[in-house]
């Protein structure tokens, strides 16, 4: 309407990628050429104690390395029990038994007495995430995966952009390069893999998989575009609230399911590909630029929110290197909470992204975690990122301090095992 003032909206997701590069990732998309070798750069980033290589996802070399494993049928994978819904649906798929390991979380680690609850005969791997921009100590948790024989498998998708390029004992690391990751290049990731030998396994089951046909990149491309140009401008960003509000639509839900990796139902064969060259290529681009003025202002503001809401709870508080991928805190009402933050024209969303919780086995009620699912109904994402203003950090602050609500401490199962 003609004269409507439209209020901009500060939102959770930014993409963090320039014009230049999606510039770029069109004229590879044009240019011909061959494979492109990514090996000199993984090498120089992640060194070469551990074999590198790329996939299309993160859960693509997820898929990739439990294949290769070759475990028995009906093993069991202990999983932190806050992870991507797909990770649990890959276990299952491939015939293994997904088992939840509550976290602690100040850390987001596994709880400890929850970890060696989970571990049984059965067991075989254990997964591990890095949650918000951090990263916890793993020395602990290596101690245990030594003793009883577990492959630890480190998914460290939200910890790209610091120093950190996982733990060089964990039999893989796994990074994301998605589209809201820091350093995107609208997919792909990278893995850094212990024994040399199931490096090798990866490599020639992968070197099977259809190449992702370019058309379908420079068409994510053009999607990216345009998402980044709404997204990252919080008037342009208001105007698309206004119109998805008026139609009656969920503009937090709507932006969720437009920044996906993949869509669709859930199938292994979704995962069972390779990136074309000219993706391969823009993720050499950005993983060979060396500058971090982006994480380092995101840090900076971090921080300072951190400091305002110092008296509110917050998942993996105690993390270190913190980067503020997210920025979560526990509230006592969501949706309270939301629909008063976004009076101030900050949209903050409920849970913690894309990732949830899930279900132990029938037969492992012990194993129900409780905190997880705590935090999961009390938390939200605060907008975040390093455009933020003094006033804005203040001003959110405010509002989240008047509903915080404490993380729960997960029971005890009823046997006190």
């Amino acid at each position: 309407m003609p004269g409507t003032v439209v209020r901009p909206v500060e939102n959770t997701i930014k993409f963090d990628i320039r014009v230049a590069d999606l510039l770029a990732g069109l004229g590879y998309c044009l240019a011909p050429g061959a494979a492109y070798d990514l090996g000199p750069t993984l090498r120089r980033i992640w060194g070469s104690d551990r074999p590198t290589m790329v996939s299309a996802t993160l859960r693509s070399g997820f898929d990739l390395y439990l294949q290769a494993l070759e475990l028995p049928p009906g093993s069991e994978v202990l999983i932190s029990a806050i992870t991507h819904p797909d990770m649990v649906a890959i276990v299952r798929a491939q015939g293994f038994v997904p088992v939840p390991v509550d976290v602690d979380p100040a850390t987001m680690a596994p709880d400890p007495a929850a970890l060696r609850r989970a571990i049984t005969p059965r067991a075989q791997v254990l997964v591990v995430a890095q949650l918000f921009g951090g990263h916890f100590d793993l020395a602990d948790v290596l101690a245990v995966c030594r003793q009883h024989g577990l492959h630890l498998i480190e998914d460290c998708a939200q910890t790209y952009g610091g120093g950190y390029r996982g733990h060089p004992q964990a039999d893989i690391s796994l990074f994301s390069f998605g589209p809201l990751k820091t350093g995107t290049a609208l997919g792909g990731a990278v893995m850094a893999v212990r024994d040399p030998a199931v490096h090798h396994r990866m490599t020639a089951i992968q070197a099977a998989y259809p190449v992702l046909p370019r058309r379908e990149f420079a068409k994510r491309l053009a999607k990216y575009a345009l998402l980044r140009a709404i997204s990252n401008d919080a008037r342009k960003l208001g105007l698309l609230f206004a119109v998805l509000t008026g139609l009656g639509r969920d503009p937090g839900a709507e932006i969720r399911a437009w920044t996906r990796s993949l869509t669709g139902a859930f199938a292994l064969s979704r995962f069972r590909s390779q990136l074309s060259t000219p993706q391969v290529r823009l993720l050499a681009r950005r993983l060979a630029e060396r500058g971090a003025t982006w994480v380092s202002r995101r840090r900076t503001v971090g921080d300072r929110l951190a400091e305002r809401l110092a008296g509110s709870e917050r998942p993996g508080v105690q993390v270190r290197d913190h980067l503020h991928w997210l920025f979560p805190v526990m509230v006592g009402d969501p949706a309270m909470t939301i629909e008063r933050l976004l009076t101030g024209g900050w949209l903050a969303l409920p849970g913690l992204s894309n990732l949830d919780t899930f279900d132990p086995p029938p037969d492992r009620p012990e194993q129900s975690p409780h905190t997880a699912r705590h935090i999961l109904a009390r938390v939200l994402i605060l907008p975040m990122h390093p455009t933020m203003t003094d006033a804005d950090l203040a001003g959110m602050a405010a509002v989240v301090t008047a509903d915080t609500a404490p993380i729960a401490v997960a029971p005890l199962p009823a046997n006190g095992k």
